[in-house]
């Protein structure tokens, strides 16, 4: 009797201490932080820790808002633009990303290359070489850049996305040649870039996927157009809201 009474108390210590490990595991992963660090302008790096359950980062001109389920959980404020940012791909619920006017000159664009973003809008501090990362988001969907230093779109292959809309605005853009679109893709704006050419391949895959081009100047042989100040009535609202 005195046996089969401590081996019960020995099964329920048992149970007790897996319920104990499994509560920790479950606290430990609700806690559970990500690492980031931003290397500034000036020389200086920042690094800090927000949770990894953050599903939106939103930033204008050296602030930047980690966002939960439309609430702001954590705010940073940095002296200077960014030059670099590590650490992004260890927020695994990462959605959308935001940031106008916080990038200088930013050459390494790895830091994107996440298939969990849907969203991607920026202002200011890139070049064409940010597609060579963006050809890698399998999951995006809008891809907004304004302000850059895009002057060509050459042998871009963006056919593995999900990019429903594209913009390049205000970034020098004059010319597209032998790009691959997405099946996905419904808008491809262009304003802001003044007269951009075309190859007769790009055209084609334009015309091929029913993409409508939204540009400041008719483009000849490209099927569906939205030209000028018509886009404010003619665009979805969906794509007609960015910017801070």
């Amino acid at each position: 009797m005195r046996r089969r009474n401590s081996r019960n108390k020995g099964d329920d210590m048992r149970k007790i201490v897996i319920s104990l490990f499994f509560l920790l595991i479950t606290f430990l992963n609700l806690h559970a932080e990500a690492t980031i660090k931003i290397t500034l302008l000036n020389g200086s790096e920042n690094t800090f820790y927000v949770s990894e359950t953050v599903d939106e980062i939103y930033g204008v001109k050296s602030n930047l808002s980690f966002i939960e389920a439309g609430k702001c959980i954590q705010k940073i404020e940095h002296k200077s633009p960014i030059v670099k940012m590590e650490g992004l791909l260890e927020l695994k619920e990462l959605k959308k990303l935001s940031l106008y006017m916080e990038l200088h000159d930013f050459d390494d664009c790895s830091v994107f290359e996440s298939n969990e973003i849907e969203s991607l809008c920026l202002s200011y501090g890139l070049s064409e070489k940010c597609f060579n990362s963006i050809e890698k988001m399998a999951g995006l969907k809008i891809l907004y850049l304004d302000s850059m230093n895009i002057r060509s779109m050459e042998n871009i292959n963006l056919s593995d996305s999900q990019i429903e809309y594209l913009e390049v605005a205000y970034s020098h853009l004059a010319k597209i040649n032998k790009c691959r679109f997405p099946h996905t893709l419904k808008y491809l704006n262009i304003q802001g870039n003044g007269h951009v050419s075309f190859d007769k391949s790009t055209i084609d895959e334009i015309n091929a996927k029913q993409i409508t081009l939204v540009t400041d100047y008719k483009i000849d042989g490209i099927i569906n157009q939205i030209v000028g100040d018509d886009s404010a009535r003619l665009l979805p609202d969906t794509f007609r809201h960015f910017g801070p």
